[in-house]
């Protein structure tokens, strides 16, 4: 208990959590009406309608920090269910510092995605005590309750983590002669009331807000993260719908300036005239890179720490069966779909590892406790590397604020400032609990320039949006690299004919500002092959 209370303290008071990924930071300045827009929204992208009703209620304390807290409540409320089970069963000293050190990223990172897996191991831990007992009513409620606040947060990554870790609960039920008429009423009826609620709640807060959003970014995310873009740049060749090659890296960086080119119908046309095998082969190239990347990624130190562990484990087969499932699910994606980003993998090997982690034989002959001690050990420092690759990333984040702290305030004398995606370091300038100056208005280029009220507001600019204000004349502040740059010039050129200007140009350490305009604005469209 001590090393899991001391654990909660170092993350969250000392070392103090940081966004894992860029979405994250925009889904903060979203919910409290800061950067991209100036009032919160009502609903939270590729979140279910009802986190977006929780955060309104969070709001009210007034901290400006709701979506933060949200996601540490829910981290905060998943522990408590792993100290409980840790409670229950008794378990030793080395338990629960292994745990503490299981959890500890997920409160360092925050990534909504992350929580959601995360989320769904506790459940599974909740549900595989160390005793000869089925779990309980209120557990099984419980960890429903778990699983449940998993599905709002993100369904695919919820299913992913409960088909990895679900049947070990089963394969331990079954074992341990568990496996009769109660607990599969108990599990099922969990599962059930899980899905039935989840369901009540879409169909209750329908999420209509965000519809044109969807339709419009999905097709250019599948674009982009399942090989097409990279097949399309290896093989060249398939650009016979519409587009230039600079549009693809265009579309390559996220850029969703230009409205007419992300149409469904399009980006659709475009996939179908790809061959299959090219984009099968990219994204088999983009696997084996990822792979060979594993060892910077923290979930595979755990998972390797899990495997380690099951050999001492009396639910060895159980998690060894859950290892290998995982292993098959990721190579197969990897290979022939999309790598798992850490946000994706980090739940599932998390909960992997709790289970070993809590399941460790207690041997009493004094060679074989001496053993299973040695097994913890060697247990903590195969952890050693995650301590080293979370400190690497604190260190240079840490350089990275001081040098935002500075160039911010060259951003704050302009009012509104648009960026192509990537080109400001969000996880340096904006914590969770720290987010330094609000403003100015930073407009992002991405899919987060498809929201209604920003789509709206650009609309009521009196010239369309970027790409046909930019060609009317109006001077924009941008950061953006110099590629960025020469990519809209180019695409400037072929829409409109027109010269874009860099006015001028000012680097910073931590971005590049540039003025542009179009020369001679008043233009008409140029015709699209």
């Amino acid at each position: 208990m001590i090393a899991l209370v001391a654990m909660l303290i170092v993350t969250l008071f000392i070392i103090r959590p940081v966004w894992q990924v860029h979405d994250d930071v925009y889904y903060a300045m979203l919910a409290e009406g800061y950067g991209i827009l100036e009032r919160p929204v009502e609903a939270m992208p590729y979140m279910h309608p009802i986190i977006g009703q929780i955060l309104s209620v969070v709001r009210l304390l007034e901290t400006g920090y709701s979506y933060a807290i949200f996601l540490i409540g829910c981290v905060l409320i998943g522990t408590i269910a792993v100290g409980y089970r840790l409670l229950k069963d008794e378990q030793g000293p080395f338990a629960w510092v292994l745990v503490s050190a299981g959890i500890a990223p997920f409160i360092l990172q925050l990534q909504y995605t992350y929580v959601s897996g995360f989320l769904v191991a506790c459940a599974a831990v909740l549900w595989a005590g160390r005793g000869d007992v089925e779990p309980t009513p209120r557990e099984w409620m419980f960890g429903a309750v778990l699983i449940l606040m998993a599905m709002f947060f993100r369904v695919s990554m919820a299913a992913a983590a409960a088909a990895c870790l679900f049947p070990i609960l089963l394969w331990n039920a079954r074992s341990r002669a568990l496996l009769n008429r109660a607990w599969i009423i108990g599990f099922f009826s969990a599962i059930a009331a899980v899905i039935l609620l989840h369901a009540l709640a879409s169909y209750g807060l329908q999420d209509t807000w965000l519809s044109e959003f969807y339709r419009l970014n999905d097709p250019v995310a599948t674009l982009k993260n399942y090989g097409y873009i990279e097949a399309i740049r290896y093989y060249r060749g398939f650009l016979t719908t519409g587009f230039t090659e600079n549009d693809i890296g265009l579309l390559g960086e996220w850029f969703f300036g230009d409205l007419s080119m992300l149409e469904p119908s399009r980006m659709y046309a475009l996939m179908e005239s790809v061959p299959f095998e090219h984009v099968l082969r990219a994204r088999y190239w983009a696997g084996i890179e990822s792979i060979k990347n594993l060892p910077e990624q923290l979930f595979f130190w755990f998972l390797l720490a899990a495997t380690w562990m099951s050999f001492f484990s009396r639910m060895r087969n159980a998690i060894l069966v859950g290892v290998g499932t995982f292993v098959v699910i990721y190579l197969a994606s990897a290979s022939f779909v999309r790598p798992f980003p850490e946000r994706v993998a980090g739940g599932i090997a998390a909960g992997l590892f709790f289970l070993a982690s809590i399941s460790i034989q207690a041997s009493s002959p004094p060679r074989a406790r001496r053993i299973s001690r040695l097994a913890l050990c060697i247990a903590m420092a195969m952890l050693a590397p995650v301590a080293l690759i979370i400190c690497s990333d604190r260190m240079r984040l840490h350089y990275e604020e001081q040098a935002w702290k500075k160039d911010v305030q060259m951003l704050e004398s302009e009012k509104l400032v648009y960026a192509f995606g990537g080109e400001i370091n969000l996880r340096a300038g904006y914590r969770p609990f720290d987010v330094g100056s609000r403003s100015p208005r930073i407009i992002f280029l991405g899919s987060m320039y498809l929201l209604p009220e920003l789509r709206e507001q650009e609309l009521a600019s009196g010239c369309g949006g970027f790409l046909e204000c930019l060609a009317s004349g109006r001077r924009f502040s941008l950061v953006a690299s110099h590629n960025n740059v020469e990519q809209l010039q180019q695409l400037v050129q072929e829409r409109y004919a027109k010269p874009l200007v860099v006015e001028d140009r000012t680097e910073y350490a931590s971005f590049t500002l540039y003025g542009i305009s179009v020369q001679n604005a008043k233009t008409s469209l140029v015709q699209q092959p």
